[in-house]
């Protein structure tokens, strides 16, 4: 069997898929099955163009890297000095906000020794260093710097890597740029003494203490522990805590698919003739029965009155071989070939009329019209389409639900989808039918909703993306966001339990009220989590308890 040929095309297709999927998920937790999902591709294609999820990471990472090199250098090129610099932080802080799997895997790949293709990566970062380079030269003291203008550039790459690993969904990317810039300016401020020692000594050592600081961060609670019973009393930290309480959410799976008729028709001729009339045309609504044809029937109205005329002398013709066949006088099989004859010519009048009535095409239903195939004075064919219509309210929507959630797919669960054609609108139907079997290639159940549109605004045909909610009151452990804290991809809370700060990694699910946030597991019903001050907490931290929260 030949190898397919890679289609650039289609490996883009997957490679935006799998950026929105590491978005929306922690990136190491997402099945292939969901990426070739959400590509609309099967699994084999996929690995076609990536034969392993490293490739696919990798090759993520160069596609967001060329992004943002790209979208940098619109946002420096016509600026200069502090104005650049501000520009540049402000452009990387809001490229990575919202992807934050990417500083991740970026970070990953700065500690690998070897790379999927040789290189690329080191040479992209090096663009956007060399870039960070040229923007700080000018701002820093007019003599030479040698290697303190890269050391320079390298913790403000590090500075803007903190801010968007340890942001907090309240923080805004413009408040944190504008921080970074002022904390950066004011260490370049400081011009070399004359004893020769460097400007940049304390930005060299807040570099390294960056560098340091994932290192640091997974050993802490180890050395927390070794030393609690030879360190010195440590002051406790004031805290408020506030208990893991219970709450009722809404489940729901993401679910992507297209818009269909719910019926589409196409009308076609049933007799040769000629075209009389039109009437609708394409994007008119019409209702069940309106003419959209009518063909031209002179010749059978025609033949119509001829036969009728036949049929009337028939008629006249049986009834008097009838009467003499009474008498006598006419033989039985003359009498029989009369009737007959006028037998045949009613038949031959009905088909006549049937072939009249269909001079006329009316709308079967009733629906909009998507194509008109025919104009007047045009002669069609018996099966000739003539126009094609649509239903299009309600719509189908047609989505590939994946495998591990046919669990929770039943009939008439709600639906909520939008389209991008009226961003943050959103569209509810309910599920009507969903596929006894299972999709081999992708490993997904074709489902149908339907999804009600009076007003007309969607189209068959269009892209949706939504979510398919299967419990509408589903129980749930919930924390106060203030309480959870995440890095490198890693979410935490600090339980106090005894005086201390007991860390916990937890998995956070769906948003709740009141400003808390799901935890699927890391905690138990009736604990006490901390909510301010955690940054200052870490594993057997002594804590007292300020203010108990509800």
């Amino acid at each position: 069997m030949p190898r397919r040929t890679p289609d650039p095309g289609k490996r883009a297709q997957i490679l935006r898929a799998a950026t929105g999927v590491f978005s929306a998920r922690e990136f190491h937790a997402v099945p292939v099955d969901d990426i070739a999902s959400a590509a609309g591709v099967g699994k084999g294609t996929l690995y076609l163009y990536f034969p392993t999820k490293e490739h696919l990471f990798y090759a993520t990472v160069l596609d967001a890297l060329d992004l943002l090199l790209a979208e940098l250098t619109a946002a420096t090129q016509a600026r200069r000095g502090e104005d650049a610099l501000r520009a540049f932080v402000d452009c990387a802080l809001q490229f990575f906000w919202r992807r934050q799997h990417l500083a991740v895997l970026m970070h990953r790949y700065e500690h690998k020794q070897d790379e999927p293709e040789g290189g690329a990566w080191r040479e992209r970062r090096a663009r956007i260093l060399a870039m960070a380079r040229a923007i700080i030269h000018p701002l820093a003291v007019t003599r030479p710097l040698d290697g303190d203008v890269t050391l320079a550039a390298e913790m403000l790459l590090a500075l803007i890597r903190a801010a968007v690993l340890n942001h907090q969904d309240r923080d805004r990317p413009e408040r944190a740029a504008a921080l970074i810039v002022e904390l950066f300016l004011r260490g370049l401020a400081r011009r070399r003494p004359r004893n020769g020692r460097r400007p940049l000594r304390r930005a060299r050592a807040l570099a390294i203490a960056l560098a340091l600081a994932g290192t640091l961060a997974s050993g802490c609670s180890h050395e927390a522990r070794t030393a609690e019973g030879t360190a010195p009393q440590v002051e406790p930290v004031p805290v408020s805590v506030a208990p893991v309480s219970t709450a009722i959410v809404e489940r729901a799976f993401p679910l992507v698919g297209a818009f269909f008729a719910n019926e589409e028709v196409a009308i076609a001729a049933q007799i040769d003739a000629r075209v009389a009339w039109i009437g609708a045309d394409m994007g008119d609504h019409v209702n069940e029965g309106d003419v959209l044809v009518r063909l031209d029937d002179a010749d059978l109205l025609a033949a119509l009155r001829e036969v009728e005329a036949r049929l009337a002398k028939a008629r006249a013709d049986n009834a008097r071989a009838q009467l003499l066949r009474q008498k006598g006088i006419m033989a039985a099989e003359e009498a029989e070939r009369t009737r007959t004859e006028a037998a045949v010519l009613e038949a031959q009048r009905d088909v006549l009329r049937v072939k009249i009535d269909r001079t006329v095409i009316r709308a079967p239903l009733r629906a909009a019209v998507a194509a008109r195939s025919v104009s007047v004075g045009e002669v069609v064919k018996t099966g000739q389409p003539l126009y094609r219509l649509v239903q299009d309210d309600p719509l189908k929507f047609r989505t590939p639900i994946p495998e591990r959630f046919a669990q929770q797919l039943r009939l008439d669960e709600h639906i909520r989808v939008e389209v991008d054609a009226y961003p943050g609108r959103t569209f509810d139907g309910y599920v009507t039918r969903i596929n006894p079997t299972s999709d081999a290639a992708n490993r997904s159940i074709t489902t149908e909703a339907l999804v009600q549109n009076r007003e007309g605004l969607l189209k068959p045909g269009f892209f949706a993306k939504g979510e398919l909610v299967y419990d509408q009151r589903g129980e749930a452990l919930a924390v106060p966001e203030s309480a959870l804290t995440t890095f490198a991809g890693v979410t935490k809370l600090f339980v106090v339990k005894d005086g201390k700060a007991e860390e916990r990694i937890v998995r956070t699910g769906e948003e709740v009220s009141g400003a808390r946030r799901e935890i699927i597991d890391g905690v138990a019903p009736g604990e006490t989590v901390a909510v301010s001050n955690v940054e200052r907490l870490e594993q057997g931290t002594p804590v007292s308890v300020t203010e108990q929260r509800p």
